[in-house]
C-alpha cells in the first residue's frame, strides 16, 4: 500500500544522501558539447572497426582519464567538451553491491 511505501523511502532518505554512489560510464556514452567538461585528447588506439580516444582532464580537482569511442577523427593534442549522457550510465551501490540504474 502507498502509505507502507512512503514510510519506507523516508525511512531510506536520509541514508540516500549519506552514500557513497560509483558511477559507470561506457565508452559510447559520451556527448561532445559546448560549455561542459574539457579533455585533452592525448592517445588514439585503434581496434581496426573501433577506435578509442584516450582523453585526460580535470573534474572535482582530480586528474582523469576517460576512453570515448567515436566514429570521426579527432585531432590528438587536441581539446574536446565532454559530458556523460545520463541515460547510458549506470549506477552502483556499492555497500549493497547492487545496480540502482
Amino acid at each position: 500500500p502507498d502509505d507502507i511505501t512512503t514510510k519506507i523511502i523516508q525511512g531510506l532518505g536520509n541514508k540516500v544522501f549519506t552514500k557513497n554512489f560509483r558511477i559507470e560510464v561506457p565508452h559510447t556514452a559520451f556527448v561532445e558539447e559546448e560549455g561542459t567538461i574539457p579533455f585533452k585528447v592525448v592517445a588514439l588506439m585503434n581496434f581496426g572497426d573501433t577506435k578509442l580516444y584516450k582523453c585526460t582532464g580535470e573534474s572535482y580537482g582530480k586528474q582523469i582519464a576517460v576512453y570515448i569511442d567515436k566514429v570521426r577523427d579527432i585531432e590528438l593534442g587536441g581539446t574536446i567538451n565532454l559530458r556523460p549522457n545520463l541515460v547510458d550510465v549506470q549506477i552502483y551501490e556499492d555497500s549493497q553491491n547492487i545496480r540502482l540504474y
